[in-house]
């Protein structure tokens, strides 16, 4: 204490002083906690809130809400349900961890707010949210993704572009397989969103101009930029034959899409294949009201020429039930005749001839015309049943190339099997309602081997010879799904959810873990999230416990099993199960309201608890057609109709074409060569899971943001439904964890440098944050200094922004002078450091020369001793002479070492410079191109700084 007193600061530290400004006495500080939250709403998600007062010492307080319809609202809430608000000048950040107070409503606000203004994708991280915007933007066109090609993400605004970008870089940098994984529920943009990704990659892999100097090269060229073409060319067919239009959306996937783009070690494209999973077949007879087909059928109707249509003997929609049961037969804005066009160019693309054309759209006809075939009940005693009309099936069978007897036995009858060693076989007549049941299970099964084959035929002219490097996938999958009645479809669906969950918390966790590796960040490692039990509650194989789809395919096998005992079976092995409940009397559609325990179980998925509704889940589990149908194909002569049909295995689908629906009924013959949907497709799913961890993977997120499909229309409740379902929120607290608020250097800066003086403002920017942070006593567990970014805990970056909610004159001083002495500790500390390690090596000098002397001393008491006549004179000569033939000796050897030195030196100058020289020439013109990149990307990156703050001053 007495040294401080005593003690005058340095000349730097008065310069300092003295040029600090003048400025008004400090106010004394006024601690006003904030008043305006975020507070829970049944439909809009979250509202505002202004917090009038408390009532009592308790957590209710007296709030009053801002409703969505303009009005407002006094009501008493509990306080711990109230999330902070974010400042203002934080609206509507490209990147969700730039916000201050990072949770749900947070970022359902800036999800909100960006949408408003027509900016559709925002980051969180690496992970991409695309709102569907309903409308045309202008955000999509060549030049707009040209401004894209290497760039790094926040270099340019969010967008799809910088997400493939950023898999094809790191494909080229690490060689290494990349997959972008788009998820999203019905009407979120999904498969919009898979054919963006995928034109930018064909556009990125395609081969530049300037490397095809000779005619083998330009060939080459020319024929992977064809087949960049077909890549893209290949869309319409699959929208066609696996899109249909539902309540939510007017173009939507029915099935699971992973297209895996191959290139070469040029990183060009040479190929791609598909693969496709859990095929809607159901929809093929069955349609909800106010939804379609597939679209190919409605493309049929409205393009075949009067001829095809002669040859196929087709008739107005109208007259086939298949198309017309559900009442909606148009899209609104959509032409089906132009989409017919377009379909029969795609095919051509994709190398399909007209004949072949011809041949797919006979068999699309079939179908039809065995979906109006109608049953009556036979008029004798027998429970039988006939045709109501046979010139359905008889033109069904003529397209077909089929016997017409053996397509009305198997219809109408059923070859049972008795048991025994000596099995007989008897044929049983069909009730109107199972024959119906088998006419419906033969027409989907008949679609589903074309769209397998259509796939086949796909991935045949999309391969080719050349040798794959690296592969960039494009998974286009179904998202959670929660509706009014469950069924197998849905249990499906979300278990498949359900793993590619785990793998996106593994890949967060991982990309988390990298970024704090790059950026140099301390961090305690935290237990990965973990939805394991719900997995293996529901695939495992494990004898003493079986999962539900392996209980479900032991069900099947039994000839009497029914849906009732299935559940029951369920709850007897997994009843204990934390991952599995019962329905509630009296809850949501989730709950299960109304359904007892032998109709339903309810599983707690990431997202939520669903209840399944498990009334025909074995006759949707079997995928076995029965033999009598399989005879139907069989007696086809026609070559297409085999290739398409016969080659596949009546019994098990194809790999590429996953099933949903039912099959025949159960009898003995087919519980013989039983296979289950659920097994194949579980199967797939692990295939899929082990292909995706094999590779680095990049997500999207699609949501919809209405039911309305209107364009400026923003559901919060539905949305943020949707996030949650995504694992979004997930995410947002898997960051939470470590630190979740990001801020760079220069924001740091650029905020806060106007609130300190110019010898505090000069230094750079690394070194002002730390200033800034240290000398306002932040503790250091609430940040971390990385070499691009603060790190901040979840909310401490509102510390900081307090500065700038404060009056300037009543804060600027108290700050200043915190940074003030701040640094004056600083330099102080600096200079008492300096002063003791000065003071140690006086001391270690001193020891040095007095332990010299004793030595001298003691080597001229060694000569006195040994030499009883050398004189003490004498004898420090002695010593002396020593002394300087060690000195001699180090000082020759010096000069050799000093002229060897030079001349390796020399040397090595001269290499250097030959070696720089032949560098140059080889690799200037790169050089010079990276340079000229690194400067445009500074410029792009600087333009964008300047348009975020002039948004933010527009939107102030």
């Amino acid at each position: 204490p007495g040294f401080e007193r005593a003690w005058s600061p340095p000349p730097v530290v008065r310069m300092l002083s003295a040029s600090k400004p003048k400025i008004k006495e400090a106010k004394p500080k006024k601690d006003v906690a904030p008043t305006v939250f975020w507070f829970p709403h049944p439909t809009e998600g979250y509202i505002l809130g202004d917090v009038l007062d408390k009532i009592g010492h308790g957590d209710t307080a007296r709030v009053k809400l801002h409703l969505p319809d303009g009005e407002t609202r006094v009501d008493t809430l509990a306080m711990h349900v109230a999330k902070p608000v974010n400042p203002p000048n934080l609206d509507g950040v490209g990147d969700n961890t730039q916000l201050m107070h990072l949770h749900e409503p947070s970022l359902l606000h800036n999800v909100r707010y960006r949408y408003e203004k027509d900016l559709i994708y925002t980051y969180t991280g690496y992970i991409l949210i695309a709102v569907n915007p309903y409308k045309q933007l202008h955000c999509f066109t060549d030049a707009d993704m040209r401004e894209y090609i290497g760039k790094s993400i926040g270099v340019r605004p969010p967008h799809l572009y910088a997400i493939a970008d950023r898999a094809y870089r790191s494909m080229k940098v690490d060689g290494c397989s990349q997959s972008v994984i788009i998820s999203g529920e019905s009407g979120a943009g999904k498969t919009e969103s898979s054919k963006i990704v995928m034109r930018y990659l064909a556009l990125a892999g395609r081969p530049p101009a300037s490397r095809t100097k000779d005619s083998e090269e330009r060939r080459a060229s020319e024929t992977l930029t064809e087949l960049s073409e077909k890549v893209l060319g290949c869309n319409p067919i699959l929208e066609a034959f696996g899109n249909a239009k539902t309540v939510m959306n007017n173009n939507s996937s029915r099935f699971g899409k992973f297209t895996r783009i191959h290139f070469d070690r040029r990183n060009w494209l040479v190929g791609a294949d598909i693969v496709t999973y859990l095929l809607e077949r159901s929809r093929v007879v069955l349609q909800s009201p106010q939804e379609r087909n597939f679209h190919v059928f409605y493309q049929m109707m409205a393009g075949l020429n009067d001829i095809d249509r002669q040859a196929f003997d087709l008739e107005g929609i109208g007259a086939y039930r298949y198309l017309s049961q559900s009442g909606c037969t148009t899209v609104d804005g959509v032409d089906d005749g132009d989409k017919y066009v377009e379909l029969v160019a795609s095919m051509r693309t994709c190398s399909i001839g007209a004949e072949t054309q011809r041949d797919i759209f006979r068999v699309l006809a079939a179908v039809l015309h065995l979906g109006a075939i109608e049953f009556a009940p036979a008029g004798d005693a027998s429970d039988g049943c006939s045709l109501a009309s046979e010139r359905p099936l008889r033109v069904a069978a003529k397209l077909l190339s089929c016997s017409e007897e053996v397509a009305i036995e198997s219809l109408t009858h059923r070859t049972m099997s008795s048991g025994g060693r000596q099995a007989e076989t008897y044929k049983i007549p069909l009730k109107a309602q199972d024959a119906a049941y088998a006419r419906d299970t033969l027409c989907k099964w008949v679609y589903a081997m074309l769209f397998a084959w259509l796939v086949r035929r796909i991935n045949a002219c999309l391969l080719t010879k050349s040798e794959t490097r690296a592969t960039i996938s494009v998974l286009d999958i179904f998202g959670f799904e929660v509706f009014d009645v469950n069924s197998f479809e849905q249990l499906c669906i979300n278990f498949a959810n359900e793993k590619l969950q785990g793998h996106f918390n593994a890949c967060i966790f991982k990309q988390e873990q990298e970024i704090y590796l790059r950026e140099a960040i301390k961090w305690t490692p935290i237990d990965e999230p973990d939805n394991e039990a719900c997995i293996s509650m529901m695939e495992s194989k494990a004898p003493g416990s079986p999962g539900i789809f392996h209980v479900l395919d032991e069900q099947c096998r039994l000839a009497k099993a029914t849906d009732q005992a299935f559940t029951r079976k369920v709850y007897e092995v997994h009843g204990k199960n934390k991952a599995l409940g019962r329905p509630r009397h009296g809850g949501g559609k989730a709950a299960g309201a109304g359904l007892t325990t032998d109709e339903a179980f309810v599983v707690r998925h990431y997202a939520g608890e669903v209840c399944y509704y498990t009334h025909t889940f074995l006759d949707k589990n079997n995928n076995v057609l029965h033999a009598d149908l399989e005879a139907v194909v069989q007696s086809s002569a026609d070559p297409f109709v085999q290739e398409v049909l016969g080659n596949s295995s009546a019994g098990k689908e194809n790999d590429t074409a996953g099933a949903a629906s039912a099959a025949a009924p159960r009898g003995p013959s087919a519980l013989s060569r039983f296979s289950s949907v659920s097994g194949e497709f579980v199967k797939q799913l692990n295939e899929l899971i082990a292909m995706l961890r094999s590779t680095n993977s990049h997500f999207v997120r699609c949501i919809n943001p209405n039911t309305k499909k209107a364009p400026n229309s923003f559901d919060g409740g539905r949305v943020l439904v949707q996030l949650r379902c995504s694992g979004m929120i997930e995410a947002l607290r898997l960051m939470h964890a470590g630190f979740p608020t990001r801020c760079p250097y220069d924001d740091l800066y650029d905020r806060y440098k106007q609130m300190m003086p110019e010898s505090i403002a000069a230094l750079d920017s690394p070194s002002f944050c730390e200033v800034l942070l240290m000398a306002l006593g932040l503790d250091k567990n609430d940040y971390q200094l990385g070499i691009t970014k603060v790190f901040f805990r979840a909310g401490k970056l509102a510390f900081l922004d307090e500065l700038r909610s404060s009056e300037y004159e009543e804060l600027a001083p108290d700050i200043i002078n915190k940074v003030r002495v701040w640094l004056i500790r600083r330099r102080f500390r600096r200079h008492t450091i300096a002063v003791v390690a000065y003071l140690r090596i006086c001391r270690a000098l001193h020891e040095l020369r007095a332990r010299a002397r004793v030595h001298r001393a003691f080597q001229v008491a060694v000569l006195l001793a040994n030499r009883p006549k050398l004189s003490l004179k004498r004898a420090r000569e002695i010593v002396r002479r020593r002394c300087a033939t060690i000195i001699q000796a180090y000082a020759r050897r010096q000069i050799v070492v000093a002229a060897q030195h030079r001349r390796f030196w020399a040397v090595f100058l001269v290499q250097r410079m030959a070696r720089g020289r032949i560098a140059r020439a080889r690799h200037g013109p790169a050089l010079e191109a990276a340079r000229q990149r690194r400067a445009e990307d500074a410029l792009a990156r600087r333009s964008a700084e300047e348009e975020a703050k002039r948004q933010a001053e527009r939107a102030e």
